[in-house]
């Protein structure tokens, strides 16, 4: 590494130090050798450079040099840095926010297949942060997330499919999508899912288990699950009628920000 200036050597000799592996653990002497490689073109060192400064490891944390460090990275190909670079741009953790930086970045992270990035770039697309706005690349990106088994990107096709964002509207494969996302606690999904089932949206109405995705996403703190399960409670569908019970869930809703509910 400091002989031979080499930046593989020096990356390596950061990993061994960091695992303590032949040599014992040492952050801090990790975290120096993890910059020598970057500064010798190592950009897996740039990378893992920019994650010890983001993260406060082997030393005090520095966002400024994070963000510069995993951007570095992940214009050499990193994209495990691109997210952390992207994230560092949008939250505006060492410099000012930069929407169309972020986007870049988690651009190039999906497509070396870093699927955080797809999810956060599906909702740029979608919502024309940081660029144009694309509802044909935002189903795509969803849909690689999805398939990858990215919760968030199922919740975001789900809504795609039933709204024909991007494409055709496919309520079966809405209600699969929304399923996926709900089983693993993204609760706006669940929300989403009782409201397909509420209806003949994608299959034939299940209005039992449309109270159970709906009670689920408004314990996750979703309002849009607690006013349909008021909807539900209010008009016995599913299950037996609780005025009451229902009129406590619209105020819940109500309260998290969902006016409709309010009127009740």
């Amino acid at each position: 590494c400091t002989q031979g200036n080499s930046g593989a050597a020096c990356h390596n000799y950061a990993y061994l130090l960091e695992n303590g592996l032949g040599e014992p653990k040492n952050l801090a002497a990790a975290r120096d050798y993890y910059s020598r490689g970057c500064v010798r073109n190592s950009y897996e060192s740039c990378e893992q450079y920019g994650r010890f400064l983001m993260y406060g490891i082997g030393g005090a944390q520095d966002d400024t040099k994070a963000r510069a460090s995993s951007l570095t990275a992940c214009y050499g190909g990193q994209p495990n840095a691109c997210y952390n670079a992207a994230l560092l741009h949008e939250l505006g953790r060492g410099g000012a926010k930069d929407p169309m930086t972020a986007r870049v970045a988690y651009e190039n992270g999906c497509k070396n297949n870093e699927i955080r990035s797809c999810t956060s770039m599906s909702y740029y697309a979608v919502n024309g942060i940081g660029g144009s706005k694309d509802e044909t690349a935002a189903r795509t990106y969803a849909e690689k997330a999805c398939n990858a088994n990215n919760a968030r990107g199922c919740e975001y096709l789900g809504i795609y499919l039933t709204l024909g964002q991007g494409g055709a509207i496919d309520l079966i494969r809405a209600r699969t999508a929304s399923e996926t996302a709900c089983n693993a606690n993204v609760f706006g999904a669940c929300a989403h899912l009782s409201y397909l089932l509420m209806g003949n949206r994608g299959g034939t109405p299940d209005e039992y288990r449309a109270r159970t995705f709906a009670l689920k996403g408004c314990n996750g703190g979703d309002a849009v699950g607690c006013s349909n399960y008021g909807v539900l409670l209010n008009g016995g569908r599913g299950g037996s009628q609780d005025i009451e019970l229902a009129r406590a869930y619209f105020k819940r809703a109500c309260d998290l920000g969902k006016k409709e509910a309010c009127q009740f």
